[in-house]
């Protein structure tokens, strides 16, 4: 009986503690927020909006119930959505601008497309390349396809000439002229994307329809007779004189032609070449251009510091010297001898203008700067008609001006304390002279007509003897007492002070 009434109190315990829990799970339904009626709400949790990538899905913003795990637009949970993801944006190439990686031999090429989305987003696309070949050109054409639609990216070369890598594959050589036909040929710079540093022996021998070669500064060497026998050659442009650009051997400008010396440069160097254009190079080395009787026109750099021994002797057809620097840069130039000077042959001076256009110089206007006068400087400039020189300078030359038989005035300032032998031997039309007493024996006075003495302390006898029509301005008051007492026996008039 007592074991009865024990099983039917624990039944009792576990009804009345079923019923407990069904009325907690009803109470805990009936109190949550989520339920439909208009009177609960949900507990929101704002999230952000998270952009899409071209790679990668976005999210909307909105809200989210922390509770049942709904989503809604608004913040009071009124509008509710089922899909919060944003599409992935895919790539979106910029067709316009894709990147064409040719090799150095422009037989492959890889493209690479850029995303606009992200530009850190990039493909690769290894493009067909095919070549077509005629006799003015070589054509390489480079296809991708992409979408279903093609593009393409071409190079063209147009010399055609031939070319080899060099032995360390950094530069090319020229080693002939290939399928080129022009007769006028430049040769760029760089081939392929690397230099083009040499120019092979024979490159260009025989080619007689060849009126015009233009060399890149690039090129620092040309190899023996790299252009003998070209018979019709009028210009050549080249970026040194001889062999190499550093000028140790074979200086001489016959050497491209087949002359094995200087003295051969007449028979080698064709009669048809009339104009050389120097671009670089820092020396003109002993009888380079010796008896290249047919050259009418020379160029040359500012770089050019030295000219050597009897470099332009027997030029005789020289008429024209071009120079592209300044007055200022002419006088650093070193000049061995007087036909070391390329104006000892020719006529014609010119320096290029603020227009960057040549002018011909009749005048030595030299700016007042930290220079010297050089031996041979302006040997037998014909054509200038004034020199006038800064305090800056302190020396002139022997025969820096000789032969300058135009030359009519001249200022020489009383910085000048040393003149060299036959600085103006020659100068037979000079009529004006503004001049410290030093410089009077080193000046030719037989046409002199004015005279302006600066300073001094001494001058000598007869000092401007047989001069009849000259009249002498000192800017001192009266004679020094260095002056000799018959320094101006030829009783000039004096105007002192």
């Amino acid at each position: 009986m007592k074991k009865q009434m024990k099983e039917t109190r624990s039944l009792k315990i576990n009804n009345i503690i079923k019923y407990i829990c069904i009325f907690i799970v009803m109470l805990m339904l009936t109190s949550c927020n989520c339920k439909k009626d208009k009177g609960h709400n949900h507990p929101l949790s704002h999230i952000d909006k998270v952009e899409a990538t071209c790679t990668t899905e976005g999210v909307l913003e909105h809200y989210k119930c922390t509770s049942c795990g709904k989503y809604f637009l608004d913040e009071l949970g009124k509008t509710e959505i089922k899909d919060i993801s944003i599409s992935k944006l895919g790539h979106n190439y910029d067709m316009s601008n894709i990147k064409w990686e040719w090799s150095k031999n422009y037989e492959e090429v890889v493209t690479t497309l850029i995303c606009k989305n992200d530009k850190a987003h990039q493909e690769k696309i290894q493009a067909v390349v095919t070549k077509e070949e005629n006799a003015d050109a070589v054509t390489y054409k480079a296809t991708i396809t992409y979408n279903n639609l093609e593009y393409t990216d071409i190079k063209r070369e147009t010399s055609v000439l031939e070319y080899e890598l060099s032995q360390d594959e950094t530069s090319y050589i020229v080693t002939g002229i290939g399928k080129c036909k022009d007769s006028n040929i430049i040769i760029p710079s760089e081939y392929h994307g690397l230099p083009v540093k040499s120019i092979k022996y024979d490159a260009f021998r025989g080619c007689s329809n060849l009126t015009s070669i233009t060399i890149p500064n690039s090129v620092t060497s040309i190899g023996d007779s790299a252009f003998r026998s070209c018979s019709s050659l009028t210009s050549i442009t080249i970026p040194f004189v001889g062999s190499t650009l550093e000028g140790t051997s074979n200086t001489h400008f016959g050497y491209i032609f087949g002359a094995a010396t200087s003295s051969d440069n007449k028979k080698y160097v064709p009669d048809s070449l009339k104009e050389v254009i120097i671009t670089s190079g820092t020396s003109i080395g002993d009888y380079a251009f010796e008896s290249c009787s047919s050259l009418t026109s020379i160029t040359i750099p500012n770089s050019v510091t030295s000219i050597g021994d009897s470099a332009f002797r027997s030029c005789s057809s020289l008429i024209n010297v071009y120079y592209d620097g300044t007055i200022e840069d002419w006088c650093k130039i070193k000049f061995s001898y007087q036909d070391s000077n390329p104006m000892n042959p020719a006529e014609h001076f010119y320096i290029k203008n603020t227009n960057n256009e040549y002018d011909e110089v009749t005048e030595i206007i030299i700016s007042n700067v930290n220079i010297s006068i050089g031996d041979y400087q302006f040997y037998s400039f014909d054509n200038i008609i004034n020199v006038e020189i800064p305090n800056s300078v302190t020396s002139i030359g022997d025969s820096a001006f000789e032969s300058c038989s135009s030359l009519t005035s001249i200022i020489i300032p009383d910085s000048v304390t040393d003149i060299g032998g036959q600085a103006f031997y020659g100068c037979s039309s000079l009529a004006t002279m503004m001049i410290p007493a030093y410089a009077i024996e080193y000046l030719p006075k037989g046409n002199l007509q004015e005279v302006i003495i600066t300073s001094g302390t001494s001058i000598g006898d007869s000092a401007f003897e047989s001069c009849s029509s000259l009249t002498i301005y000192c800017e001192v008051t009266s004679k020094p007492s260095g002056w000799s007492l018959s320094w101006n026996e030829s009783n000039r008039p004096v105007v002192w002070g």
